[in-house]
């Protein structure tokens, strides 16, 4: 009888200690930006998960974020973004890009203002706070990332959060014709022949050049838009440049110091970084544009 018991003590010994170690306390950290490495984390975060992410955001047009991903639909991780509804309006809005890599993409129609800024990885961590998913979260604004690796019921609640939000959503489709191959309706009417003959009557439209003669473009802080101005930097190129620098930017060091970084990025070669030099300028810019491409 004694050994009986001895041998029900130590069970639940061996339990107990079995328990303790497989049963992770929560963790909870927080990240801030502008380049604290709020978008390294993300990234990291997507590229480890096996199983789904749940995604909620009222921006997003990070597309370092985007193909991260749209790589993890590639492994066939479940991934579904859910966003508000002024998404659909906003020309830079990557959804369209990874809704053609297998992320589902829904458009939030139960609230006036879907401002939920959540990522959930595997049913167990949650990653939330004022960060939005846009370059400038990271490279300029100051924001919040608050990183939640249990308690469980509170992981559930973001789940049954974002369940919710769901529940009456609808596809993502942009407001204007964006998808490859379709042209807005302002550029369908110009193949009209009342629209060529008024075209003919007008002057042509300026280049693509920085909009104040003299005006320079820091790459690390430029917005799209900017970057598109620049001769030769069309809009898939301005992406590329915008993902490598959220990517490569720490805090106090910059993705470009210098004119010849920007050939890190591909598909930008050495005579496209001399035709740009004296367009742009970095923050340790003192002397004269000239000096952008001499600087080691």
């Amino acid at each position: 009888m004694q050994r009986l018991g001895m041998l029900s003590i130590i069970v639940w010994m061996s339990a107990t200690l079995a328990n303790a170690q497989t049963d992770k306390p929560p963790v909870v950290e927080a990240m801030f930006s502008p380049k604290g490495g709020c978008t390294a984390a993300i990234i990291k975060a997507v590229e480890q998960a096996k199983k789904r992410v749940l995604v909620q955001a009222r921006v997003f047009t990070s597309p370092s974020i985007a193909k991260a991903l749209a790589d993890a639909a590639g492994r066939e991780v479940e991934v579904v973004v859910l966003l508000d509804r002024s998404s659909t309006l906003d020309s830079r809005c990557i959804a369209p890009i990874i809704m053609q890599k297998g992320v589902k993409v829904l458009v939030d129609t139960k609230h006036k203002v879907a401002n939920s800024r959540n990522m959930i990885i595997d049913d167990q961590t949650v990653y939330t706070g004022s960060f939005e998913l846009a370059p400038e979260s990271e490279l300029s604004n100051a924001e919040t990332l608050v990183i939640l690796r249990g308690p469980e019921e509170v992981v559930a609640r973001f789940i049954e959060h974002f369940d919710k939000c769901c529940e009456d959503a609808e596809e993502f489709k942009p407001a204007k014709a964006v998808a490859e191959g379709e042209k807005p309706a302002e550029q369908r009417k110009t193949n009209t022949p009342a629209a060529q003959t008024d075209a003919a009557a007008k002057p042509a439209p300026a280049s693509r050049t920085p909009a104040v003669a003299g005006a320079k473009i820091n790459p690390n802080t430029a917005t799209q838009a900017e970057l598109e101005r620049l001769p030769g930097i069309g809009p898939a190129k301005a992406r590329d440049i915008i993902a490598y620098r959220e990517a490569n930017s720490a805090a106090g060091q910059p993705a470009f110091a210098r004119a010849e970084d920007l050939a890190k990025v591909k598909g930008i070669g050495p005579a496209t970084v001399t035709r740009l030099a004296s367009m742009l300028e970095f923050p340790d810019d003192a002397g004269t544009p000239e000096d952008n491409t001499k600087k080691e």
